[in-house]
């Protein structure tokens, strides 16, 4: 009786072991969509126009940006105009000079963390006074998705 309980395990041997590999498989696929942060370090808070500056016609600062971004086709700075306060502002510090006028401008940046330095010139409206205004130009990051070709 022995030998046929054995017999009747080992007949069954290959059908257990076929079991035990049978598997359900799901594939699992994330994405990481691309994000960018922007981190104002040094940006003024107003412009403050003095006399020697309305008779210069402009006035010049600094900032400075910390990025952290993901995205591997690089991110987009939009600059933003405050209408009214200038005539045009000059940015230096993204390798070419960006003239902002009226319109919002986007400036194309590779992909890597870093820190910005941006010296702004800005030429002055007419009809400004002698005071403190608002900071003239609104600086962003957004980092542009899109879906992957198959």
């Amino acid at each position: 009786m022995k030998a046929a309980a054995i017999a009747v395990l080992l007949l069954m041997l290959p059908w257990l072991a076929d079991a035990e590999q049978s598997r359900d498989r799901i594939n699992v696929v994330a994405r990481v969509l691309p994000h960018v942060s922007l981190e104002a370090l040094q940006e003024p808070s107003a412009l403050d126009v003095s006399e020697n500056d309305l008779e210069r016609g402009f006035v010049e600062a600094r900032a400075r940006y910390a990025v952290q971004t993901n995205a591997r086709d690089g991110y987009t700075l939009r600059f933003a105009p405050r209408v009214g306060l200038a005539d045009r502002i000059l940015i230096h510090g993204l390798g070419s000079p960006v003239v902002l006028g009226d319109l919002e401008v986007d400036v194309l940046q590779a992909a890597a963390a870093a820190v910005i330095e941006l010296s702004f010139r800005i030429e002055l409206g007419p009809g400004l006074i002698v005071g403190s205004y608002p900071w003239p130009v609104s600086v962003t990051a957004s980092a542009d998705w899109t879906p992957a070709k198959k």
